[in-house]
C-alpha cells in the first residue's frame, strides 16, 4: 500500500508539472526574451535615472542615438563609452556588456533590454555580474523632426537594472 501512495503522489507531482508546461506550449507562450541562462542569480538591483544622449545627422533629418549617462540609487553610475558600461562609485568595480535582446515597451519609452557582460574589472559588486536587465524603462526615446547638424540632445529616462551571476 505505501509503494502504491508513493507512486500515486510522484504521479501527481509529474502532472503538476507537465500539464502547466504543455498548456503554455499549446497556447504559444514564448520564453522571456530577457531572461538570463539557467544558473544565473540576481546579485544586485538598483533604480536609475538619466538621459539617453542623441545626436543629429549631418543632413538634419534624424537623431543617432550616441550613449547613456545615468546614476543607479545603490552608487553606481551607467555611461557609454565602448560599449554600455556600469560602474560602482563604492568600489570602482565594472562590468561593460553587450545588448542582447530587446523587448519594446509602450510608445515614448525605450525599450527594456537584456545585456551581456562582456568585460568586469575589480572584485566589487558588479565585478562578477554575466548579465543586466534593463526593465520598467520609461521615456529615453529620440526627439522627433528636423535637427541642427551635429547638435545632441539628452532625453529623460529611468529604469530598473538587475544584475545577474553565475557565482563564478
Amino acid at each position: 500500500m505505501k509503494r502504491m501512495t508513493g507512486l500515486l503522489a510522484a504521479l501527481t507531482m509529474i502532472a503538476l508539472v507537465a500539464v502547466p508546461a504543455q498548456l503554455a506550449l499549446a497556447q504559444g507562450t514564448e520564453p522571456d526574451p530577457l531572461q538570463p541562462r539557467a544558473g544565473q542569480e540576481v546579485v544586485w538591483r538598483s533604480k536609475a535615472s538619466g538621459v539617453q544622449i542623441y545626436r543629429c545627422d549631418d543632413a538634419g533629418a534624424a537623431w543617432t542615438f550616441v550613449e547613456p549617462a545615468a546614476e543607479l540609487a545603490r552608487g553606481a553610475i551607467h555611461y557609454g563609452e565602448n560599449g554600455p558600461n556600469w560602474q560602482s562609485v563604492e568600489d570602482g568595480s565594472l562590468v561593460r556588456g553587450q545588448a542582447i535582446a530587446t523587448r519594446p515597451n509602450d510608445e515614448g519609452d525605450i525599450p527594456d533590454l537584456l545585456v551581456e557582460a562582456v568585460e568586469n574589472r575589480g572584485d566589487g559588486v558588479l565585478g562578477g555580474v554575466d548579465f543586466i536587465q534593463r526593465l520598467r524603462s520609461r521615456g529615453g526615446v529620440a526627439p522627433a523632426g528636423p535637427c541642427t547638424p551635429g547638435a545632441e540632445q539628452g532625453v529623460p529616462y529611468t529604469a530598473r537594472y538587475v544584475f545577474w551571476s553565475d557565482g563564478q
